[in-house]
């Protein structure tokens, strides 16, 4: 047994020289012929160098098949193709190889391909397909399919891949079938939009080439672009905020809390839309604010609009502050209002509303009566019932020059005020002025009239306790073209250089006369007069003219030889002729007015009584005017019925009873 190593020693040794195969065995065979070396035994193996992987990886310039035990791995390594190899335990591998269906070069696998060119090749890149109880899965060129179960009915779920080459696109669907699909990703490259779609409806978009994102359309327009939805809610944030219809809408909020859309650059500068919710919905309320303040607000239960407050308390309110706000559709009572406070450091021009009105061209109006004339402000009550009015101006009227309504041109040249108190604080219930100072006007042509007043029955009502009219005027004080009357005296007051005027009184007369007066002197005993021409252009030439002659001076006693309306002749009694001087009064009846016909209505005794009962202080609310007409020539106290109509000529009802219809 001893002669084994030997042998092996010598073979070793002479190897080099003998090349011949060499056998190592215990029963002598013959080594096989491929093989150089052939060792053979039963019960025994071969040794080959061991060494760590340190030890291995330093030999130097290993020949291709060298072979080596690591100690470090507890593995066989070889050296090939210019690197180490291990060799492995086959039963711990998944697979072997097995021809051009699984092949191994160089570090790559190749499945279906013997000349792997990457680490894994499945098909030579043709084709990549799994198929099993579980599900199918096929790659070709440019399409993939997992198909759950492993079936062939395309009703089944996928996952399905295709690209560019036969869809026009790259997508990859999961769901029954290609051609409509449940769920999918799709990208277009002639677009450069890509999709996640659901059903065969596109779900959302995405644009690469500028950043935007739709939401059920081809290509977003914006940001964020979501289109119509004509069946379903547009939008949904937050849970549903009630049972809101199916139409198109946008839900945000819940049904017990607040709900705020924030739009904005940051905390100091936004804007929000609220909705405040409230358990109350007289508190409850839709916001607009700018930078956490009320701008716009809509108020839950009553239907209000604010502007600059969250709770409006009118159908719309404008609110500034506590000092000025303005309220339209205020309630049943003041369908508008409007409040400001005067601020001083405002100054002048301040006003709670203002109305201006402007015009591009004439287009003026045609008449007075309503809807024919054109107005800054309109004012239209529809009922004249009893302390009605279109328009009412109050004013506590505490300083001299107020008053409750103002009326004037633009430079205020001329103007009236209702409830006037001057600057002497004097109360007017009207005052009027057409007289202003200014440079100028004196020398201008006076063409303004103060007041002007235009009556059926009576051209003015003038009542005073004290005092009736009081009238001044360059020319005249007072102008009447017609028959005055009076029941008092006519009363002239005479300048006399005394503090006291002296009061003089106007001659009367039961007949319409004129008179002249004169003096003239006596030539030889005679005198003819001839009457100044106003006397003879106003005398009635129907009537005798009286004269009476009163010598200044001693006569035989004078006559009138002859009278006319042009004049008179006189002589001295016995046919005296002296040069006295006398005095003349002529009489005649007034031209035009022999046989004047005054109303008897007036020269009544109770013409007075009528009057004053027929008009009435209204500023007594405790007592009522009868009214005055005036019918077939004859004044009567009490309302005529043509003023007890309204204007669809019905009688008037009285204030106690409702008018229906309005």
């Amino acid at each position: 047994m001893k002669i084994v190593p030997f042998l092996i020693v010598v073979m070793f040794i002479f190897a080099g020289q003998l090349k011949a195969q060499v056998a190592v065995n215990n029963d002598g065979a013959a080594p096989d012929p491929s093989a150089m070396l052939d060792v053979k035994s039963t019960n025994r193996g071969m040794l080959v160098p061991r060494m760590t992987t340190a030890q291995r990886t330093a030999i130097a310039s290993p020949a291709a098949g060298l072979l080596v035990f690591d100690n470090t791995t507890q593995s066989f390594w070889f050296y090939s193709a210019g690197a180490w190899v291990e060799l492995t335990d086959q039963g711990s591998l998944q697979w072997t190889p097995n021809g051009s269906n699984i092949s191994y070069s160089a570090g790559n696998v190749g499945v279906g391909d013997a000349t792997p060119a990457s680490t894994l090749t499945v098909g030579n890149g043709d084709k990549f397909q799994v198929s099993g109880t579980q599900g199918d899965v096929t790659f070709t060129d440019d399409e993939a399919t997992i198909q759950f179960p492993a079936t062939t009915n395309p009703n089944s779920p996928m996952i399905y891949m295709f690209g560019s080459g036969t869809q026009n696109a790259d997508r990859m669907v999961i769901g029954h079938s290609p051609s409509y699909p449940r769920w999918g990703l799709e990208y277009h490259d002639t677009t450069d939009v890509f999709y996640l779609r659901s059903s065969s409806e596109r779900g959302f978009a995405f644009d690469l080439n500028y950043g935007n994102l739709g939401i059920g359309l081809d290509v977003p327009d914006a940001r964020l672009h979501v289109a119509n939805s004509p069946y379903f809610r547009t939008a949904v944030f937050g849970s549903e905020a009630g049972n809101l219809t199916s139409n198109t809408n946008v839900s945000i909020g819940s049904t017990d809390s607040d709900a705020r859309l924030f739009i904005g650059k940051d905390a100091a500068d936004f804007g929000e839309i609220i909705w405040r919710h409230s358990p109350n919905p007289s508190e409850g309320y839709l916001s607009i604010s700018s930078k956490g303040s009320p701008t716009l607000s809509l108020q839950e239960s009553g239907g209000g609009v604010g502007v600059g407050t969250s709770l409006p308390r009118s159908r719309f309110e404008v609110y500034t502050n506590s000092s000025n706000y303005v309220q339209l559709g205020r309630d049943a009572n003041q369908s508008n209002y409007f409040l400001q406070y005067q601020q001083p450091e405002n100054g002048i021009d301040q006003a709670a509303l203002s109305v201006t009105r402007d015009r591009f061209s004439s287009t003026p109006g045609y008449d007075y009566y309503g809807g024919t004339t054109n107005t800054a402000f309109k004012a239209y009550s529809y009922w004249g019932d009893p302390y009605t009015f279109a328009i009412t101006g109050y004013n506590w009227n505490d300083y001299g020059r107020s008053g409750s309504v103002f009326g004037s041109d633009n430079a205020a040249s001329y103007f009236g005020v209702l409830a006037y108190k001057n600057s002497g604080n004097t109360n007017f219930g009207g005052y009027f002025t057409n007289s202003t100072n200014g440079a100028g006007k004196a020398t201008q042509a006076k063409t303004g009239i103060g007041i002007g007043a235009w009556g059926e029955l009576f051209g003015a009502d003038i009542h005073g306790e004290v005092y009736g009219i009081y009238a001044e005027g360059g020319d005249y004080a007072l102008y009447a073209d017609g028959t005055t009357f009076q029941t008092g005296p006519q009363v002239h007051l005479q300048q006399n250089g005394t503090e006291q005027q002296t009061v003089l009184y106007s001659n009367v007369s039961t007949d319409m006369t004129v008179q002249t007066s004169g003096y003239a002197e006596l030539n030889g005993g005679k005198a003819t007069i001839t009457f100044d021409e106003a006397f003879r252009n106003s005398v009635s030439s129907g009537f005798p003219v009286v004269v009476t002659v009163t010598p200044v001076g001693y006569t035989q006693g004078l006559y009138l030889t002859e009278t006319s309306t042009s004049g008179f002749g006189v002589a001295e009694a016995g046919d005296a002729k002296s040069n006295t001087r006398f005095a003349f009064i002529a009489i005649g009846k007034r031209a035009g007015y022999e046989n004047p016909v005054i109303p008897s209505e007036v020269t009544r005794a109770d013409y007075s009584s009528k009057i004053s009962r027929g008009l009435h202080n209204d500023a007594d609310t405790k007592s009522e005017g009868e009214g005055l007409y005036y019918e077939n020539g004859k004044l009567s106290v009490g309302k005529h019925p043509s003023t007890n109509v309204d204007r669809s000529g019905k009688p008037v009802q009285t204030s106690q009873t409702t008018k229906q219809g309005h």
